[in-house]
């Protein structure tokens, strides 16, 4: 299923882009993983790096040329001098004068200094060609190898593509407003969106979360909507900060310029200033260009706040399935709408001043920074943003509003394998 590399290392201006919306995964068997090339490193050193952070490419998808601009920005920014600093990119899409069609093989790759301080890349791991890195068993492969050759106490992943949050893997949106998909019945995904074969393969966060053997330190979504409470609550326990955007995200994503610097330049990574750079370069254009929600949550605050909305959905479980979804902060355009700000929903719902401080209290603690534009854009429908809290959530009333829809199947879904749902009882 794949071969490993012989730790050829390639001038990066020589080698093929290969972009960087992060996609975990390819398909590895661990037997047979054992000897794998490491960077040469002094005798007297342990076998432990300082950091590893692996960024995940998945661009077999609508995004394939900023996939592979942005690698090539990557590659040729800030590089992690200390050999025990190692920057890793897992990569599905072709060079940048290639197409989707043609055939390529993914890699995992490191790129580090060379002697004279150009970009290097040392290929480690070449897998089977159009075999698809947006499955579970693959990302639990790959990042076990990497455990493996890589020892660390400190690990970070960046994963980016196309994505929808919690939906589940399949899901079709009822109706579709964006004029220039002609298929009203899109399939949707919760990440990654990669079309092999005519086949479309995605990662469900469930299966994200079971996927990841080591503790992370921090995971960034360089991809859209995965901003929801639901998707923080299901990580929690494998990391402990999550970077993402409760909308979308436009398609040249994070600012590839500074990402590695923030991530490697000092003692420990500079997870709100990366996301500052990111909301600052949408921040500073116009029009429709001036969209972006981003947010840092510590997950490992978020049981309390679970703990909080148990007992506030509980009081107000009537006033929330009657509420209008018009009236409460959404998230993105498309109708019906299935992303609305968490805290303008619960105040709409009623919750006493008392209540309002307390959840206002529980979010501060969660999200360590947040930042939003005046506006979204999604697609033809863009939207004001007059409440972030920094997360969004689900809110059940759609189907009384929406009633020309089923949503017999998302609802039962979200109950029954939903964690967020199982803790604190939104739906019962």
């Amino acid at each position: 299923m794949w071969r490993q590399g012989s730790c050829n290392s390639v001038f990066l201006s020589a080698m093929p882009s290969i972009r960087t919306y992060f996609h975990l995964a390819a398909v590895l068997l661990l037997a047979g993983l054992s000897a794998c090339c490491k960077p040469d490193r002094p005798e007297e050193q342990d076998d432990s790096y300082n950091r590893v952070v692996l960024f995940l490419v998945e661009g077999r998808n609508s995004l394939l040329w900023n996939v592979q601009k942005n690698v090539e920005t990557l590659s040729s920014s800030y590089i992690p001098p200390d050999d025990r600093d190692a920057l890793l990119v897992l990569s599905n899409v072709p060079p940048l004068t290639g197409s989707r069609s043609d055939p390529y093989s993914p890699v995992l790759f490191r790129i580090r200094p060379g002697k004279g301080g150009e970009p290097v890349r040392d290929t480690l791991l070449t897998l089977t060609l159009r075999e698809p890195i947006a499955k579970g068993e693959t990302l639990s492969s790959v990042l076990s190898w990497v455990g493996e050759h890589f020892p660390s106490e400190h690990y970070g992943l960046v994963m980016g593509s196309h994505s929808s949050g919690w939906l589940p893997v399949g899901y079709k949106w009822p109706q579709n407003v964006v004029t220039w998909n002609a298929d009203k019945n899109r399939p949707k995904r919760s990440f990654g969106k990669e079309e092999i074969g005519g086949k479309t393969y995605s990662l469900s966060i469930p299966e994200l979360a079971g996927a990841i053997p080591m503790h992370l330190d921090f995971l960034y979504f360089d991809s859209c909507l995965m901003g929801c409470v639901e998707v923080a609550y299901e990580l929690k326990d494998v990391v402990d900060y999550i970077a993402f955007s409760p909308t979308e995200v436009l398609s040249d994503g994070l600012d590839y310029t500074t990402v590695s610097e923030r991530l490697f330049g000092s003692e420990t990574p500079e997870l709100e200033r990366l996301c500052s750079d990111y909301f600052a370069l949408y921040d500073g254009k116009s029009g429709t260009y001036r969209s972006a929600t981003i947010s840092l949550v510590d997950c490992r605050r978020i049981s309390a706040l679970a703990e909080l909305c148990k007992t506030l959905f509980g009081t107000y479980r009537d006033s929330i399935l009657q509420l209008d979804p018009e009236a409460v902060q959404r998230l993105y355009g498309d109708t019906p709408y299935l992303f609305f700000d968490m805290e303008d929903i619960l105040v709409k719902a009623g919750i006493s001043e008392g209540e309002r401080l307390a959840l206002r209290q529980a979010l501060d603690d969660c999200v360590v920074y947040k930042a939003a534009t005046p506006s979204y854009s999604a697609g033809t429908a863009p939207g004001p943003i007059t409440s972030y809290c920094g997360m969004s959530m689900y809110l059940p009333s759609v189907m009384n509003r929406y009633s020309q829809w089923d949503f017999t199947e998302l609802n039962d879904y979200y109950r029954k394998e939903v964690a967020w749902n199982a803790a604190t009882g939104l739906l019962e």
